[in-house]
């Protein structure tokens, strides 16, 4: 398992770093979008070859297996890796369009911790009043500003809107 100290998170990632984190997505990515190959030639050697008749249901089941163990390879693997591949595991949960609902349920964890995560970094703001323009020489000066204050520092600031 990779694992990164806060101080190693903030630097970039050496090249054999790289190459490390490609080959454990490639090693786990690889066997799974091997294993729909192989169940889909299975199906199809099943049908054609051997004459049987593997109604949608039977087929149906078949696929949700795959997809349950599938998305639990690539979430594992995204949350492990962190970085570029929790970016695009966040992605994938919202392409509903494209794959299975258990990959979209599964990656859609991924977005409800980035949401506690800002939570942390950004303190709730409690608006005091509206002011004029904070912006005059810009073209948002039209858009209204806004007196602040930040709940957990009690700092005031003035912010375009």
């Amino acid at each position: 398992m990779l694992s990164m100290s806060l101080a190693d998170e903030e630097r970039p990632l050496t090249l054999p770093e790289r190459i490390s984190r490609t080959i454990l997505f490639t090693s786990k990515a690889v066997p799974l979008f091997a294993s729909y190959k192989l169940l889909e030639e299975s199906i199809k050697f099943q049908k054609t070859v051997l004459g049987r008749e593997i109604t949608e249901e039977a087929e149906q089941i078949l696929w949700e297996s795959i997809h349950d163990w599938g998305s639990d390879v690539i979430s594992d693997a995204i949350n492990e890796l962190k970085g570029f591949y929790v970016k695009t595991g966040q992605i994938i949960s919202t392409r509903v369009d494209i794959f299975p609902k258990q990959y979209i349920s599964k990656l859609a964890m991924m977005q409800v911790k980035l949401v506690s995560i800002l939570r942390y970094f950004i303190p709730p703001v409690t608006i005091l009043s509206t002011v004029g323009c904070c912006r005059p020489t810009t073209s948002e000066c039209g858009k209204g500003c806004h007196k602040a204050r930040t709940c957990s520092r009690g700092r005031r600031y003035i912010g375009s809107v």
